[in-house]
């Protein structure tokens, strides 16, 4: 009887896969980072996946180009070890992280027309690390210190409103120095937007992920290669060889 049962479920699952409709194919708009995190995603997950991208080149804000026969990168762009999902996207692709990103404790080194403010973070627990950062730091005197460490909570606490990086610092009352030798770095490095346009949600993100949960979020990951062989071009390789549609030079426009 067993037997009976179990072949009779057999049946029951074979018209049911059969009458199953097949996933619908999938269309990513825009090949930076996200969106060929996102192709790779879906084309593990068994979906056909076409990827349209405007620039003849994949990476998005985060890419190289040729310059009078140089490759060149179109900026400093940084990573932080809280980057967890791009550093899974890099594994899943077949990157090795210590290949592609050299990993460093925070450390920044911001010389300005006046002054240089140089900070360490030591290996402490988070967000001690932070704290011990901020007390040691040069360039910064000790009235900017205390200021920002009195005003943290503002800074990371969730807004109601859609503000920009550059309004959320005026109402957390960031100091000016603060801003423009540590802050303004940090945000373009790690969104890859000036201040004034940058999402202030984005930004506290940035801050809670990389300094409140654990000290190794807080690393530097530095690119040992040029941005398109960091990501964009082993992404679209390995797209490609699991059968993805890659279209450059496209413009979706309907």
């Amino acid at each position: 009887m067993s037997r009976v049962v179990r072949v009779i479920r057999a049946i029951r699952a074979g018209r049911a896969a059969r009458a199953a409709p097949a996933a619908a194919p999938v269309v990513v708009v825009g090949a930076g980072w996200a969106g060929l995190a996102a192709a790779a995603h879906l084309v593990d997950s068994g979906r056909r996946v076409t990827l349209i991208e405007a620039a003849r080149q994949p990476g998005g804000r985060a890419r190289s180009a040729k310059f009078d026969g140089l490759t060149v990168d179109n900026g400093q762009h940084i990573a932080l070890g809280a980057y967890r999902d791009l550093l899974k996207t890099c594994q899943r692709i077949g990157l090795d992280e210590s290949r592609v990103f050299r990993r460093m404790p925070l450390r920044l080194h911001v010389r300005g027309d006046e002054t240089t403010v140089a900070l360490r973070a030591p290996r402490l627990p988070a967000p001690l690390h932070l704290l011990a950062a901020f007390a040691g730091a040069r360039g910064l005197d000790w009235a900017d210190k205390r200021n920002t460490l009195l005003h943290w909570p503002a800074l990371i606490r969730a807004t109601q409103a859609e503000l920009t990086v550059a309004e959320l610092w005026r109402r957390a009352d960031q100091a000016e120095r603060v801003c423009r030798y540590l802050w303004r770095p940090l945000c373009i490095g790690a969104l890859n937007t000036y201040p004034e346009q940058a999402s202030a949600r984005l930004f506290q993100a940035v801050l809670k992920d990389a300094f409140m949960r654990r000290r190794a979020d807080s690393d530097i990951l530095l690119p040992r290669r040029d941005l398109a062989r960091v990501f964009p071009r082993p992404a679209v390789e390995w797209l490609s060889r699991r059968g993805a549609n890659i279209i450059l030079g496209a413009r979706v426009v309907g």
